[in-house]
């Protein structure tokens, strides 16, 4: 009977770890080229050609044209998008196969995390994670999910007991480089590979250091030898100052509140912890303030209330929300180092939200969802394995579950919408206008690509580009990023507007701050959210 109940376990946990796989990549299999991907999608392209000059090619993204060694990112992902483009192509279905391998992999690779981090076997973390509207959201063809997949690996292989020791170190030392070569946050691993090691008081093991040191230095001397620099040295870095800092940490606890309204539940479990009655009352006040945020919230979207009194109520519930999460983790890693309960595991896991969250604080130039969710796993993690026997009510549970379901089909929905505005009226503006006309464009995301899919022309001012001439067209988006000034000397008559509005309530959801974002993650609009300024040019004194 043992053996069948087992079995039984075995297969739903299976069935519901497939169903949360499905569940992400349904949001994500068809969705328009969105945001970063079209750099990104433009270096595969490059790298595909060119195998062996990746930093080389020319690229327009913020700015004219210039070497793709002058973006932020290695290129490890776009090597295997230019693989599988090539067996399978470059349509949108395609390239998000290959992102939903590693969504897979880490929605699997927490769950066996969790099963060696949290006392209890329980599958409620691993569903909470895969809910969150910052990896479901997040996909598209970025590098996050990816990155996300390799450092649960990373940190699964350091902390799981059943790795042998010959092993444990050079396969982490291995998904230390894979993730350094997919963006230089992970050189944060680098630290937490010796931090294990001296933890584990395997001196001897020092010598796998040199493995991810080594790609890194052979990867920076590949650098030296294609363009004559070293792409980690070569980064642009903002000016930063202490009120710099200051503001990026609110915003980065503000992410974390936007998407976390599982927090509800480990409020409740703080509440039902603590002993103290003040400190009872506290978190009862907090988990009060929540839910009366969210019904507030849920009241004025129905009652078509100002976008500036939804986006207060907002931002308090983000900030309320990401600051009582950090309280409870600083609290109970305070008490259990106190009483010299903590684990080689807990360590480690403090370690990862203190130096995912330090590096983007520091060094970001930006804060946005996906930065936030390298964070999020240690976070749910320690939340359940110090409250998780105070968080068994089926209610608090269910509410949590049912209320990031909601909210990440929402945001999800209303993302996929937006995405898709840049798809459709680049085909549409092509057939609203004569066919051998030259049609130029100068803004980026999504719209380049589709753009350029119909045949539209980018904008440049490099002396050996092409130029728009009189009888040809411009197309401009101010949603859009980065657009290229026009030269004062084309001169331009409009010729017509298309106003994309937002319509219902899930697209007035539909924002650009989830990418990009201060204390407002997601937000309620009634502005139209994109305009197409389609204008002729008359006359071109260049």
């Amino acid at each position: 009977m043992k053996a069948n109940n087992n079995i039984s376990t075995v297969y739903f946990t299976g069935i519901v770890l497939f169903a949360l796989w499905f569940f992400a990549t349904a949001f994500n299999l068809d969705k328009a080229y969105h945001v970063d991907d079209t750099a990104y999608l433009q270096m595969a392209n490059w790298i595909s050609k060119h195998p062996l000059h990746p930093m080389s090619g020319l690229l327009s993204w913020g700015a004219d044209y210039e070497p793709i060694h002058f973006l932020n990112q290695p290129p490890l992902y776009c090597y295997l998008m230019a693989a599988w483009g090539w067996f399978f192509g470059w349509s949108e279905i395609a390239q998000h196969a290959l992102m939903s391998i590693f969504t897979l992999w880490a929605i699997m690779a927490f769950y066996r995390l969790s099963r060696i981090v949290v006392p209890e076997p329980t599958l409620l973390p691993t569903v909470l994670f895969a809910l969150t509207p910052a990896l479901v959201v997040s996909q598209n063809t970025m590098f996050d999910v990816p990155l996300v997949a390799v450092w649960l690996e990373f940190y699964r292989v350091l902390l799981d007991p059943e790795t042998k020791d010959r092993w444990r170190y050079p396969l982490a030392g291995l998904l230390c480089a894979a993730a350094m070569l997919i963006k230089y946050t992970s050189l944060v691993l680098l630290p937490a590979l010796l931090l294990h090691i001296l933890l584990a008081s395997s001196l001897v093991r020092l010598v796998w250091i040199i493995l991810p040191l080594g790609v890194l230095l052979a990867w920076s001397g590949f650098n030296y030898w294609e363009y004559g620099g070293v792409h980690l040295a070569g980064r642009p870095v903002a000016v930063r100052s202490l009120l710099t800092y200051i503001h990026s940490s609110f915003y980065w606890v503000s992410v974390l509140g936007a998407i976390t309204p599982f927090a509800s539940l480990y409020f409740y479990a703080q509440k039902r912890a603590v002993h103290k009655r003040r400190w009872r009352i506290f978190w009862l006040c907090v988990l009060a303030l929540f839910f009366i945020s969210y019904i507030a919230l849920c009241l004025w979207i129905l009652v078509s209330p100002s976008r500036h009194m939804v986006n207060v109520g907002l931002q308090a519930v983000f900030l309320l929300t990401g600051i009582g999460l950090v309280l409870i983790l600083i609290a109970k890693a305070v008490k259990e180092l106190l009483s010299n309960n903590l684990r080689v595991m807990d360590w480690m896991l403090l370690y990862w939200i203190i130096s995912a969250a330090g590096f983007i604080v520091v060094l970001a130039p930006f804060m946005a969802a996906r930065h936030v969710l390298l964070a999020l796993p240690p976070i749910l993690l320690l939340l359940q394995a110090w409250l998780g026997t105070h968080a068994k009510v089926w209610v608090p549970r269910t509410t949590a579950i049912v209320m990031t379901a909601i909210l990440t089909i929402t945001l999800a929905s209303a993302d996929r919408w937006y995405a898709d505005i840049y798809r459709r009226q680049a085909s549409s503006i092509k057939g609203l206008l004569p066919s051998d006309s030259n049609i130029w464009f100068n803004s980026n995301w999504g719209w380049q690509w589709y753009a350029e899919q119909v045949g539209m022309r980018l904008f440049s001012n490099l002396p050996t580009s092409p130029f728009p001439q009189t009888g040809d067209y411009v197309v401009s988006t101010p949603g859009a990023c980065c657009a290229l000034p026009l030269p004062k000397s084309l001169k331009l008559e409009p010729f017509e507007t298309i106003v994309v509005e937002r319509t219902t309530r899930m697209q007035r959801l539909a924002s650009i701050a989830f990418y990009a974002s201060g204390l407002q993650t997601w937000g309620y609009s009634y502005e139209p959210i994109e305009r197409f300024q389609i204008s002729r040019v008359i006359s071109n004194n260049n």
